[in-house]
């Protein structure tokens, strides 16, 4: 799953898988409401407005396209980019939508003609991604593999405000405070610089704090009341900094891969992590006491994207290399026995039989009731009469399948899935 957003009301999910379309679900009852379909090629990132009425999609068909979130309609194609539009953003207000491209420009439109700014001139920078402040008057530039540069712009007048100079490798995350007086910019080769969002100088080379870690870092989030940042790194650590101090003074182990992404509950008193063992953890704590309360597995492939609904407590979603997004809820924290249920996934492509018995199986295909049979999931007098087992040709599953799931690519497109009722034993 490549890209994930919450609209306005935390009810509906954009969810995109570097497809030519993205889908629309709501994360209440877990169904599709809406599939977009219009790009030649496939979509990176996706945006909610701040009304929620219209979504923006970037593509790697060198176009943006905004829709209707209500309807599905395609409103308007912006054209303009020559390579593929890596990241868009909508400001504050909504009034302006801001694009980065692998042509290294960026370009701001009006999101209610779906026309360029003409009173916007930035120059050719070797940027591709935006991040707003909250407020939505700043936003800034960076993955800059050339120059190492955070650029920072006035989102109401265009001009650029500052640049932020001093890294040395290619910056891999930025992000504001919560209230919007910081940036925090990270590089590949470990080092993270705090610096003055306000500080109207041209270029400015001094931040506020720079610290050096041992690892490649590769995600960054602020705590809510911005004294902390946790960060993720290549090592398959979680560690945690606080601003007051010269260095990160906490280091969260468990994770046995890369940890891809990190967040922050907005409660503040848990953290997210997503890893490339396949699994997100929950960790638990204050100060200097942290440790993993939790850890929701069942992806096939790296978890690459963890976030919190910031209005439903105790709900997150993750989404993985293996294409599929997942809601899950938290329950059991007051007792101290946490347990973590999936609410609904989008494109899990897998069904998992451990600890489930099968009560029924209503209009599966025969491979779907062989299968389930084979692997010990449902009794063989579920099976038809005109089923012969004997004839089930199982050359198609290796050794080395997992017995507990079942990977529906083993069938065509016209098989029919059919339903079945489960119980947990």
């Amino acid at each position: 799953m490549v890209s994930i957003a919450f609209s306005p009301n935390n009810r509906d999910l954009a969810l995109v898988s570097d497809q030519q379309t993205f889908r629309l679900w709501d994360t209440v009852i877990g169904e599709t409401l809406l599939v977009m379909e219009g790009h030649t090629d496939g979509v990176i990132s996706v945006a909610f407005s701040p009304c929620g009425k219209q979504i923006a999609s970037a593509s790697r068909d060198s176009t943006i396209r905004l829709w209707s979130s209500e309807s599905g309609a395609c409103l308007f194609v912006l054209n303009g980019h020559e390579k593929p539009v890596l990241n868009v953003a909508y400001s504050a207000d909504g009034r302006r939508l801001v694009s980065g491209s692998m042509d290294e420009t960026i370009r701001v439109w009006d999101p209610e003609t779906g026309t360029p700014e003409a009173d916007w001139i930035i120059p050719r920078i070797d940027g591709s991604r935006v991040a707003f402040s909250a407020d939505g008057r700043r936003f800034a530039l960076f993955v800059s593999s050339c120059d190492k540069t955070v650029r920072l712009w006035d989102s109401s007048s265009g001009q650029l405000i500052s640049r932020l100079l001093g890294h040395r490798r290619e910056i891999s995350t930025c992000t504001f405070s919560p209230d919007g007086l910081k940036i925090a910019s990270g590089d590949d080769g470990g080092i993270i610089r705090l610096w003055e969002a306000n500080a109207n100088r041209s270029n400015l080379r001094q931040p506020l704090k720079e610290v050096c870690i041992s690892d490649t870092l590769l995600s960054m989030d602020y705590s809510p009341d911005g004294q902390q940042l946790v960060l993720g790194t290549d090592a398959a650590s979680v560690m945690l900094w606080d601003l007051q101090s010269d260095e990160p003074d906490v280091k969260l182990e468990g994770h046995t891969g890369r940890v891809y992404s990190v967040a922050y509950s907005p409660c503040g008193k848990w953290i997210l992590s997503g890893s490339g063992d396949k699994t997100a953890r929950i960790w638990s704590g204050e100060d200097d006491s942290w440790s993993s309360v939790a850890v929701i597995s069942g992806c096939s492939k790296a978890v690459t994207s963890v976030a919190w609904n910031p209005v439903v407590p105790m709900e997150v979603v993750t989404g993985s290399k293996d294409g599929s997004v997942r809601v899950w809820r938290i329950s059991g924290t007051e007792a101290g026995g946490m347990s973590v249920h999936m609410q609904w996934g989008s494109h899990i492509g897998q069904l998992c039989a451990a600890d489930l018995t099968f009560k029924e199986a209503v209009g599966l295909s025969p491979i779907y009731r062989k299968l389930l049979v084979q692997r010990g999931a449902i009794d063989d007098s579920l099976l038809w009469e005109d089923d012969d087992e004997s004839s089930f040709d199982d050359s198609s599953l290796s050794e080395d399948d997992d017995e507990s799931t079942f990977d529906d690519s083993l069938l065509s497109e016209e098989d029919d899935e059919g339903s079945i009722a489960v119980e947990a034993k």
